[in-house]
């Protein structure tokens, strides 16, 4: 989980905390009906927009993207990449099963080339699954930037 995450939460949450303790009541920050209303009403509008399933699809992927981000940099994965050749090449592919590999699509490619798969069908099937990857993030995205624009009236 990223440290801004941890230190935003918890500071909005003391904000309010420590407005309650110099005499406010939790009435004064919530308005049930109010919230409903724009809570309930931005993302029904919103739900207009897209389908179903991409649209609940996209809440889950972004709360795993806010709290448990695994993004590798471009290093990483080169460094990770160069590893793996050399140490196929000093073995085979069975040997590369052992490696700990953190990247699922590196993992992917292993298990398909250890499982003795065509070299084209595992680049063409990798490719696939990362387009398919790729579309789903866009799809969240396009999913909340609505969300966003829907809350600016005067957008």
């Amino acid at each position: 989980m990223d440290l801004a995450t941890i230190v935003g939460l918890v500071s909005a949450v003391a904000i309010v905390f420590m407005a309650m303790v110099v005499g406010a009541t939790p009435d004064t920050y919530v308005n049930i009906p109010g919230l409903l209303i724009l809570v309930g009403g931005t993302l029904a509008a919103n739900m207009i927009k897209f389908p179903m399933r991409a649209y609940l699809g996209s809440f889950p992927l972004a709360v795993r993207t806010a709290l448990f981000d695994r993004s590798e940099s471009p290093w990483e994965l080169v460094t990770t990449a160069g590893h793996l050749a050399r140490h196929a090449r000093r073995k085979d592919f069975a040997a590369l099963e052992n490696e700990p590999v953190r990247n699922p699509y590196f993992q992917r490619a292993i298990e398909m080339f250890v499982d003795g798969r065509d070299q084209e069908f595992a680049v063409s099937y990798l490719d696939h699954e990362m387009e398919r990857a790729v579309e789903r993030l866009e799809l969240a995205e396009k999913v909340f930037a609505a969300l966003a624009i829907a809350r600016r009236p005067w957008a």
